[in-house]
């Protein structure tokens, strides 16, 4: 069955809404030209709002680069990999969530060349540093460490991290917190946010090249429990009913940083008019519905939900 035949079935985590941020960029045909200043914003005041951008994470609103305007004109390396419902091939093409956003970024835009490179989550940062690719297309969450290397756009969508575990919950595991026990064994996606996470509180973990070698090792029985995105895990369990596999409704919140994952996409720092352009894309292909419609067809909504666990 198709992934976007189970609509309305995903059993995901709760995310958070919120308005997608606009990034100034050059309409297709305008030069990019202008003075090289680059601002310092005032975090301070938005601290005092509510929220403090991460060191880095605000792009150069002048920009001066070619990135828009080759990509418009020599096309453009689109970096894909598999993790459904988010990326996966299906009958030799490219599907999934993120895929089609892709897909209405580059109509919005204007870029009609493309190719793509299918790479393991690991290999996607170096890849785009070395210009193998131009853009990571699967959402990757942002990170004070990841914009020490790349820039981020726009949100596209919202998801969140939850616990996988075996049905009858052999180990009794009923919080987060319960991930630092001894008797604890945790898989999870090497490079992943979840990874890192695991290394800040001291987990014992096993770090997998994708997700469904974390899925099918702890169905196999050698882990208690998986820490990944609420929609991949819900996916799993969808197409492989005989794993035996449930998503844990938690004691406790996850920590704010699996919470609440803001969806977007990875571009060179120095590419600062693709990345208007992208973010410019993403903000309008919100506001108009068109990601809804995407998240709909694959399952999700914008106010996500985690299933009831009853033990």
């Amino acid at each position: 069955m198709p992934f976007h035949a189970r609509n309305k079935t995903l059993a995901i985590l709760a995310g958070a809404g919120a308005a997608a941020m606009i990034l100034a960029g050059c309409t297709p045909g305008q030069a990019s030209s202008g003075p090289a200043v680059v601002a310092t914003p005032d975090t301070e005041y938005l601290a005092n709002m509510g929220w403090e951008p991460e060191p880095g994470a605000v792009p150069n609103f002048a920009c001066t680069d070619d990135s828009y305007a080759r990509a418009v004109t020599d096309g453009i390396n689109l970096g894909i990999y598999t993790a459904a419902p988010y990326e996966y091939m299906e009958n030799g093409k490219p599907a999934g969530l993120d895929w089609e956003i892709n897909m209405a970024v580059l109509a919005y835009v204007g870029i009609e060349k493309y190719e793509t490179v299918t790479l393991q989550w690991e290999g996607m940062i170096p890849a785009l540093d070395s210009k193998r690719i131009d853009v990571i297309t699967g959402n990757i969450h942002e990170t004070p460490d990841r914009l020490k290397n790349i820039a981020f756009t726009s949100p596209a969508w919202w998801y969140g991290s939850s616990l996988m575990i075996s049905e009858g919950n052999p180990k009794n595991i009923t919080s987060w917190k319960d991930l630092t026990r001894e008797d604890i064994t945790v898989g999870v996606v090497n490079g992943s946010q979840s990874m890192t996470y695991l290394e800040e509180i001291g987990a014992d973990f096993t770090p997998y090249q994708d997700a469904n070698s974390e899925f099918a090792a702890i169905a196999a029985g050698r882990h208690d429990v998986i820490v990944d995105d609420g929609p991949k895990q819900a996916e799993y369990i969808l197409a492989h009913p005989e794993s035996r596999l449930i998503i844990l409704q938690a004691d406790d919140m996850p920590p704010a940083d699996l919470l609440a994952n803001y969806a977007r996409y990875g571009v060179r720092q120095e590419d600062c008019t693709l990345n208007a352009a992208y973010s410019r894309a993403l903000s309008e292909l919100r506001a108009h519905g068109v990601i809804d419609k995407i998240l709909e067809k694959y399952g999700l909504e914008d106010n996500m939900f985690q299933p009831e666990y009853k033990p």
